[in-house]
C-alpha cells in the first residue's frame, strides 16, 4: 500500500532499489556467505540415440555427438547429410560454431560455413551477430513442438503443481508468455498462512513477474525486440524494473542461477519465485512459480528453502513435456 513502511530485508531484483542477489544478505541484514543456493541445471537437451546411417563408421545406440562419423566423400547426398548432422549437433549442444562443425565433419571451415549458411536459409539456425555462434531457430522449435505435442503442458504440470503445493504450502502456478505479458494458465492456491491468492487466467506484464522473467531470460534478442518494441517497459509498482539495461542484467543473472524472483514488482504484497520450463531447442515453453505473502517471504534467506522444491518441479515438468518420461494425467 502507498506510504507503508518498507519491511526489513533484501530485495532480489534490479529495480529502483538495490539488488543483493549477488551480494548475499541474511534475514537480519548481515552480509554472510550463503552456503548453498541450488540452481537449475542447464537445459537438459534431449540426447538423440539413432543410427547415423549405413556405411563406414555407422553407429547405432551411441550419442550422436560422440559417434564415429561416416565418411562424407564419394556420397552424392553428402551436402544433405552434413546439414542434417549440423542440425543434430545444434539440437544436442544448443550452440555451434563453424570451427566446431568443421572439426566434427572433418571438412574445411569454408565447407562448414556453407553448411551452416544453408541451415540459416532453411530456418534451422540463426546468428545473433556476425561471427557469433549459431543457435537453434524457428524450424527447429516447430519440430520440437511437433515431437512433444502428444504431451500437453497441463498433463505434464498438473501432478507436479499439486506436489509442489504440498511440499511448500505456497500457491503454485504455471505461466506462459503472451506478447509482452505472462498468463497464469494453471494455479493452485496454497494452504499455509504465507500463501498468496491464486491468479488463474490473469495476464500481467512479463517483466514484472518471476515466471515472466524466467521465460524472457531464455528468449533470443530478436524475440525480445518483437515483444518490447523500442524496449519500453511500463512499471506496475514502484519496484518494477523500467530500464532495459537493468532488465538485461537481471536476465543474465537468471540464466546463471536458473530462477527468477519478484519482490513486489507486480503487487507490493506478493513475493514470487519462478523457474523456466525449456523445450529441447532451449526456448522457453512455460514457467512454474511459487507465490507467497511478502510479509512472510521477502529476503533471500526466506526464499532459499523454497528453491529446491521449485527447481525439482520445473525439471520434472520439463522432462515430461519433452516426452522422456510417462505422464500421469492430471485430475
Amino acid at each position: 500500500m502507498p506510504g507503508e513502511p518498507e519491511p526489513a530485508g533484501e530485495r532480489l531484483h534490479e529495480g529502483p532499489e538495490p539488488d543483493p542477489l549477488h551480494d548475499p544478505v541474511d534475514a537480519d541484514g548481515d552480509t554472510d556467505a550463503v552456503t548453498h543456493i541450488p540452481s537449475l541445471p542447464r537445459a537438459v537437451r534431449p540426447v538423440e540415440r539413432r543410427c547415423l546411417g549405413r556405411g563406414p563408421g555407422a553407429s547405432c545406440g551411441e550419442d550422436i555427438a560422440s559417434a564415429t562419423l561416416v565418411s562424407w566423400k564419394g556420397d552424392a547426398m553428402n551436402s544433405a547429410r552434413m546439414a542434417l548432422h549440423a542440425v543434430r549437433l545444434l539440437a544436442s549442444r544448443g550452440t555451434l560454431t563453424v570451427t566446431e562443425l568443421a572439426r566434427e565433419l572433418g571438412v574445411a571451415p569454408s565447407t562448414a560455413h556453407r553448411v551452416l549458411a544453408n541451415c540459416v536459409v532453411s530456418g534451422f539456425a540463426r546468428q545473433e551477430h556476425g561471427g557469433g555462434p549459431y543457435l537453434p531457430a524457428e524450424a527447429m522449435h516447430e519440430i520440437t513442438l511437433s515431437i512433444t505435442s502428444a504431451v500437453t503442458l497441463r498433463d505434464a504440470a498438473g501432478v507436479q503443481l499439486a506436489e509442489l503445493r504440498e511440499r511448500t504450502g505456497l500457491t503454485t502456478s504455471v505461466m506462459v508468455l503472451e506478447g509482452s505479458g505472462a498468463r497464469f494458465v494453471q494455479s493452485l492456491e496454497g494452504s499455509g498462512p504465507r500463501r498468496a491468492t491464486a491468479r488463474l487466467g490473469r495476464v500481467l506484464p512479463a517483466h514484472c513477474t518471476s515466471g515472466g522473467k524466467a521465460m524472457l531470460a531464455f528468449c533470443s534478442a530478436g524475440d525480445l525486440d518483437r515483444r518490447f518494441p523500442g524496449h519500453r517497459l511500463a512499471g506496475v509498482t514502484g519496484r518494477s524494473i523500467t530500464d532495459w539495461e537493468c532488465l538485461l542484467r537481471e536476465f543474465a543473472r537468471i540464466r546463471l542461477r536458473g530462477w527468477a524472483a519478484n519482490i513486489g514488482e507486480s503487487d507490493r504484497a506478493v513475493t514470487g519465485i519462478g523457474a523456466p520450463i525449456l523445450l529441447g531447442s532451449g526456448e522457453p515453453a512455460a514457467a512454474v512459480t511459487l507465490a507467497a505473502s511478502a510479509s512472510h517471504v521477502r529476503t533471500r534467506a526466506e526464499i532459499e528453502p523454497f528453491l529446491e522444491p521449485l527447481l525439482d518441479a520445473a525439471t520434472t515438468i520439463q522432462t515430461l513435456l519433452r516426452g522422456s518420461r510417462t505422464v500421469r494425467p492430471s485430475a
